[in-house]
């Protein structure tokens, strides 16, 4: 029997808002993660750009090579 003021519903309620607010927060930090490694692929591959560009001008004042020049010029495409 139950006891007077027992709400056989509250323990069900309690644990699905629980359950609904994990899940709130684990798409919250899922969307925040993603933003910040897409973020950070924009930054490098910006960063990887004016390195190349910078790499170019080497090569164009001629500081270095040409095979250097290619050399380090794949290293760097290869990290985009």
């Amino acid at each position: 029997m139950s006891t007077v003021g027992e709400n056989a519903l509250l323990p069900a309620t309690y644990d699905a808002v629980w359950s609904l607010v994990l899940v709130a927060v684990l798409v919250a930090v899922t969307l925040v993660a993603t933003a910040a490694m897409r973020a950070l692929r924009q930054r490098t591959a910006g960063d990887t750009v004016a390195r190349v560009q910078a790499l170019a001008a080497l090569h164009a004042s001629g500081a270095i090579s040409d095979e250097e020049y290619e050399s380090r010029r794949e290293r760097l495409l290869d990290q985009l």
